[in-house]
């Protein structure tokens, strides 16, 4: 699945919340995640079936939500995320 953090995103995320970040916030908005959490190691969610999921933060993810969190300028990217 390719999830894509848009400029509204960005503008509308919160720094430091695992689930209001523009990560979280393209994962719900994907209509795949009912809840999200986002954090440097794990991105974890519950599909709408229903099922819990955890994987591994990528680490261009990882690296976003830093510069996000500090306050960086940061831009709108895609990532895979994969089972």
């Amino acid at each position: 699945m390719t999830i894509q953090v848009t400029l509204n995103d960005i503008a509308v995320g919160t720094p430091y919340s695992a689930t209001r970040c523009p990560i979280a916030r393209a994962l719900a908005r994907c209509g795949y995640a009912a809840s999200v959490n986002v954090t440097e190691k794990t991105i974890r969610y519950v599909d709408r079936r229903g099922q819990f999921h955890v994987l591994t933060t990528p680490a261009k993810v990882a690296l976003f939500a830093a510069n996000f969190d500090a306050g960086h300028t940061v831009d709108p990217f895609e990532f895979g995320l994969h089972e």
